[in-house]
């Protein structure tokens, strides 16, 4: 439901009616921006509730409105403020969104959602800023930066890494699935029907960070597999295989994995590193399992012997050092 526009309610209506039931109803695109929605705070409160009517005969949740972060002077909405009592130029997202909730009153609007086209930290100022001034789940169902392929890619693994370990992000999603504009290269969907662009391949692997998850070893394990981590950011592989690396921002860093084990016994870590040299520290719960030196430079495996209790179990990787880099880690068993 795009904007202010009755065949844009009639339309969702007429599709729900078909039995399709998706998992959201996405209502109202960027209200506060120029050519887009572009409609006052009171307008969007009661499209929302409007497209809400519609959603709920269908039993399908809505979320909404999808604000755009920021906009110029220029081309922002001015509206009258409830909250203020004054008008007001909205440029920002936060008082806009406010001032929607104060208008819709005791219609529930259970979830956040924003477009962002910023960098890495915007996003994740943009997410906490959400979810402390709404304490609500967020979506971000807009999100890019770069039109660059190789700052694109790594852009979306980062991106994409933060929502996934972020508990209060119930959703997202790239922009753009498909485009022709080759000055853009950010297409998710190759040209021939059923496949992939590298940023698509991407996008689909990269995994989820449940804590209920469990990896079952022998085997190898991508670091990117992690269950919860503290100061490490992931870019794509400089290795000859693999997704992702996890590299180190800060000395002390930590890595956590689960894994299952079926069979408990001896097993030979295998570390995959390079970057800076150091030491990493393996550790279940209160119990330390070896220590592992791992050399300065190129890729290569530092190996250590450790005893694994059958069952599920979490791992811990400390890292000594700033800057060194893992791509995985293997589990060979005796």
């Amino acid at each position: 439901a795009w904007g202010d526009r009755p065949e844009s309610l009639a339309g969702l209506d007429a599709y729900l009616k078909t039995g399709v039931r998706p998992r959201r109803v996405l209502a109202i695109n960027e209200p506060n921006l120029k050519d887009q929605a572009f409609i006052s705070p009171q307008t969007t409160a009661q499209l929302y509730e409007r497209v809400k009517t519609i959603a709920d005969r269908y039993g399908v949740p809505v979320c909404g409105p999808q604000m755009s972060l920021g906009s110029p002077t220029e081309g922002s909405i001015t509206a009258y403020d409830p909250l203020e009592k004054k008008t007001t130029t909205y440029t920002f997202m936060v008082p806009f969104l406010k001032a929607v909730l104060a208008y819709t009153g005791d219609t529930p609007v259970p979830e956040t959602a924003f477009h962002a086209y910023g960098d890495i930290h915007e996003l994740r100022w943009a997410l906490d800023t959400m979810h402390r001034e709404f304490g609500r789940p967020v979506w971000v169902t807009e999100f890019n930066h770069v039109p660059d392929p190789k700052a694109a890619l790594t852009y979306l693994m980062q991106s994409v890494d933060l929502m996934e370990r972020t508990p209060y992000v119930s959703g997202y999603a790239w922009f753009k699935e498909r485009t022709n504009d080759a000055k853009w290269p950010i297409a998710l969907l190759g040209e021939k029907p059923g496949t992939l662009t590298p940023l698509g391949e991407a996008y689909v692997a990269m995994p989820v960070h449940e804590a209920n998850l469990y990896y079952r070893v022998p085997g190898r394990l991508q670091a990117e597999r992690y269950v919860a981590m503290e100061g490490l950011e992931i870019t794509p592989t400089g290795d000859t295989d693999g997704l992702a690396d996890m590299t180190t921002t800060a000395d002390g860093a930590t890595l956590d994995v689960n894994v299952q084990v079926d069979r408990g016994g001896r097993f030979t870590l295998d570390l995959r590193t390079s970057g800076a040299a150091g030491t990493i520290e393996v550790s279940t719960g209160d119990r330390r399992l070896g220590d592992i030196p791992t050399p300065r430079g190129a890729w290569s495996v530092a190996r250590v012997p450790v005893t694994l209790p059958a069952g599920p179990q979490r791992l811990r990787l400390r890292f000594a050092q700033k800057g060194q880099t893992i791509n995985w880690i293997g589990f060979v068993k005796g």
